[in-house]
């Protein structure tokens, strides 16, 4: 998968539970569409444990959740959460407690789809992005020329074709008229 547009980046301070945090920002960040275990639960102190090795003391990238930006407590964020697991390559931390088995899937209603994840996403190095951008730009200038070059064909062939429909009228027109004097040289009587 390619590197997703993140909506926000944050450090986190205080790690609540598996899947909840909070940050510098001022934000409660709650992972998307994934369950862990409540305080006093039987994997409790693994899974925030593992949040915790995870993205303490890291910059982490929010994915926010277009549908429903804020949980239904309306004091969390809920997002797909990465941290950069290396030069090439960010980890979905959502995905990771799954795969570690500390976390369940609870696919709520929001714009993610559990099943669609990958653990790791590529990196896009600004470097490859400003190429991307570039490449984009000369594909879309050289779809303005292209179709420039169409409507200009396009109009010269329509005014051709308009040219030749006046002369063909024309021609019509001067057929009929020595047709008639024809007629009118026909209907003398040169006796």
């Amino acid at each position: 998968m390619i590197s997703p547009d993140f909506d926000m980046k944050e450090k986190p301070t205080i790690i609540i539970d598996g899947y909840t945090f909070n940050t510098t920002g001022g934000n409660t960040i709650r992972l998307a569409d994934i369950e862990a275990p409540e305080i006093n639960e039987t994997g409790y102190d693994q899974a925030k444990d593992y949040l915790q090795s995870l993205i303490l003391n890291e910059t982490v990238f929010l994915d926010v959740d277009d549908i429903h930006r804020w949980d239904t407590s309306g004091n969390r964020l809920v997002c797909i959460l990465y941290v950069s697991f290396n030069s090439t390559h960010y980890i979905n931390v959502n995905k990771a407690h799954l795969v570690k088995d500390y976390a369940v899937v609870w696919d709520y209603e929001n714009e993610f789809n559990p099943s669609n994840w990958s653990l790791y996403i590529r990196k896009f190095s600004e470097d490859t992005r400003n190429n991307i951008i570039l490449v984009s730009a000369l594909i879309g200038t050289l779809l303005t020329i292209v179709i420039l070059i169409v409507i200009r064909r396009g109009y010269r062939f329509i005014q051709l074709q308009f040219d030749k429909t006046k002369r063909w009228i024309k021609g019509l027109k001067d057929r009929k008229k020595t047709k008639k004097e024809i007629s009118d040289i026909g209907s003398f009587d040169f006796k």
